[in-house]
């Protein structure tokens, strides 16, 4: 058995090392992720969404694919000039849907890294670590010289059960697409952050659906190839990339992202969050005032180092109101380019094509998004005033002229796809090609889950940690899910009892004061609040309120947690609580304000 110190990042289980996958690429191969699996670069250079892993890779990565994402692509990239004669579709793909053939992305990023070195006059490129001597011998026994690039798979194994390398290994269609906006956006960021005038604060702005939280975390990784730091504000209530829904949030990423944002939700922790009560977009003034505090500490983060990015992540509402709001936050948050995510205009297609030149000419023509000015759509000037001392107080001024602000257009997520279906319908009428490249972007039927499930995902993520590894919506009773009560329920879903993590339980006491942010309900005492908090999920802070029954949040208060309360004893005012295993206890009891919401 291979040593056991060699397999850091991976649960130490004898069935995990015997289930070891080794896979040789030659430049331009790939393979698809397709569920969870852990995995090690042994020798040569990937791209896998916008991020290089190499040979000199320490330890085991987790990526973990859920069936209603897109499969993830493991590219081999070429270490010199290599090129090889191809398709024509194999172009045109890679180039304006997969973020680069193995050439380009290889070439873009020696390029990248030789203006760095420019830039900030470094004389000497520091050397790549090599490959270590147990996974030189490890590819030499494995027989793989002839391959450029070999990467090693374990078997991923959760609560949930083990996922061999090859079901994870799979061949779901379609792929994630990567439009050029993306990697030109990310690009434009990165020399931002070299030239070193401010650090670069980008804003995603886009309609529900569009692919934000996509783009961010792929834009999140690219930069993560060449700098140490990369800071989100995370404005999208709804779904948050990198924690529960109900927080405004400002994260720090040090390391590249491999997992949805349910499993991130324990992976790393914001360093500010800060509790609106809802999950749609409702108390805008709140919203701002969390804005600016969450600005404000990544300032402080900052200070003089410019290379640390700001990326603002933000909700689906963009007219109206939405609009307006999401202007208040470019003059707060002194934005300095904006990537659009619109959908794209439609042509109608009729008959084949010609040749691979014409394919590439109408899917750039329905690709191509107007360049427009303006923000968000005209308002009425009466809507200026409501925020305009506000933002003024924050260090912005209304309405905002986007001065030295970059805005940059891209197709919608939603678009692409759909585009791309009208594309292949087309292909039938057309001999010149087989088209089987195009195959990796097949439609398929859509997974049944809606943003309502993926909510309920991240809250059960966020209080049983266990959930976090979950790629389907495991239902399981009060008593199972909290007390780990092994029926045959709970044993159908959980195979592994020692790795299923259910939240502490903890009874709060001492002056407690209660906010009700539910409008059915108007609280006279304590009696009534009963039924009201009992069954519900709560979040704790800690800070000043002035009355024992509120429906309103303070900016100021401090978001400790979130929990499950399961009764208040009136007589007594006592809460009996569930809170996740990770948080302090000491820093529970310092709670004095129950959110109710």
């Amino acid at each position: 058995m291979l040593e056991s110190s060699y397999f850091k990042g991976v649960p130490r289980d004898a069935d995990s090392y015997l289930d070891i996958k080794l896979i040789g690429l030659n430049p331009g191969e790939y393979i698809t992720l397709d569920k969870s699996v852990h995995f090690k670069v042994i020798r040569g250079i990937v791209s896998i969404n916008g991020h290089l892993y190499k040979g000199s890779m320490s330890t085991y990565r987790k990526y973990i694919i859920p069936p209603w994402n897109p499969p993830e692509r493991v590219l081999s990239l070429c270490t010199d000039g290599h090129s090889d004669s191809r398709c024509g579709c194999d172009d045109i793909l890679w180039n304006n849907l997969f973020g680069g053939s193995c050439c380009s992305i290889t070439a873009e990023y020696k390029g990248n890294r030789k203006a760095i070195r420019e830039m900030l006059e470094i004389t000497e490129e520091s050397s790549e670590p090599q490959m270590s001597s147990f996974d030189a011998h490890l590819a030499e026994y494995y027989e793989n010289e002839d391959f450029s690039t070999i990467v090693s798979f374990i078997a991923y194994k959760s609560a949930f059960g083990k996922i061999s390398v090859t079901s994870a290994l799979g061949i779901r269609f379609p792929l994630k697409v990567i439009p050029k906006e993306w990697n030109e956006t990310a690009k434009d960021i990165l020399f931002a952050c070299i030239k070193g005038e401010r650090a670069p604060v980008l804003m995603l702005h886009g309609p529900k659906g569009s692919g934000k939280s996509t783009a961010a975390i792929y834009i999140i990784n690219y930069l993560l190839n060449y700098l140490g730091s990369v800071a989100l504000l995370d404005t999208d209530i709804g779904q948050p990339i990198s924690s529960a829904p109900g927080l405004l949030t400002l994260t720090l990423f040090e390391e590249s992202i491999t997992v949805p944002p349910h499993t991130l939700i324990n992976e790393i922790k914001p360093k500010m969050s800060c509790l609106l009560g809802d999950v749609k977009v409702t108390n805008l003034f709140l919203i701002l005032r969390h804005v600016h505090s969450c600005f404000k500490f990544y300032e402080k983060l900052v200070d003089s180092d410019f290379t640390i990015p700001l990326i603002i992540n933000t909700f689906g509402w963009t007219d109206g109101i939405g609009g307006h709001l999401l202007e208040c936050i470019c003059a707060i948050t002194h934005v300095s380019m904006i990537l659009k995510l619109e959908n794209g205009k439609h042509i109608d297609l009729e008959g084949g094509f010609e040749n691979h030149e014409h394919i590439e000419r109408i899917l750039k023509d329905v690709l191509e998004i107007e360049h427009v000015e303006e923000v968000h759509p005209d308002l009425p000037l009466d809507t200026t005033p409501m925020y305009a001392d506000l933002v003024n107080e924050m260090g912005g001024s209304l309405p905002w002229k986007g001065d030295n602000c970059r805005i940059m257009n891209g197709p919608s997520y939603t678009h692409i796809t759909g585009a791309i279906g009208e594309l292949m319908e087309r292909f039938i009428k057309s001999e010149f090609c087989d088209f089987k490249t195009w195959s990796c972007l097949a439609p398929r039927k859509p997974f049944e889950c809606n943003a309502f499930d993926l909510r309920w995902l991240r809250m059960s993520s966020y209080l049983n940690p266990a959930f976090g590894d979950a790629i389907h919506f495991p239902q399981l009773q009060h008593e199972e899910f909290f007390g780990s009560l092994e029926t045959f329920n709970f044993k159908t879903h959980i195979k592994s009892s020692k790795m299923f993590v259910p939240p502490k339980q903890l009874i709060l006491r001492n002056d407690l004061s209660f906010v009700v942010m539910t409008r059915d309900y108007a609280i006279r005492d304590i009696q009534e609040l009963c039924p009201v908090i009992s069954g519900s999920i709560v979040a704790l802070c800690s800070g000043r309120c002035d009355t024992v029954f509120s429906n309103k949040i303070y900016w100021k208060w401090k978001f400790i947690t979130f929990a499950y309360a399961h009764y208040l004893d009136a007589s007594l005012g006592e809460v009996l609580i569930s809170y996740p295993a990770f948080q302090d206890e000491r820093e529970l009891k310092s709670a004095k304000i129950i959110v109710i919401w």
